[in-house]
């Protein structure tokens, strides 16, 4: 859990706190606070996954129906 809270705090200051490798990193930290019985702590970290996962397919998404819809 240290390392990849460390990893996470790292990979925000760089990356930003919405980049893909930080949802994949709350994602892990998200499984091992369910481990531990820490419930809501999971929960927000896959909260977090979901708004970057959701960030990230928008625009495919979005530019696949245009093109489909013209």
């Amino acid at each position: 859990l240290p390392y990849y809270s460390a990893m996470l705090e790292l990979s925000q200051r760089e990356l930003g706190l919405l980049h893909p490798q930080c949802g994949e990193l709350n994602r892990v930290l998200a499984g091992l606070y369910k481990l531990l019985g820490k419930l809501e702590k999971s929960a927000s970290c896959q909260q977090i996954v979901i708004l970057i996962k959701e960030i990230y397919s928008d625009g495919s998404i979005e530019s696949s129906k245009g093109t489909v819809s013209s």
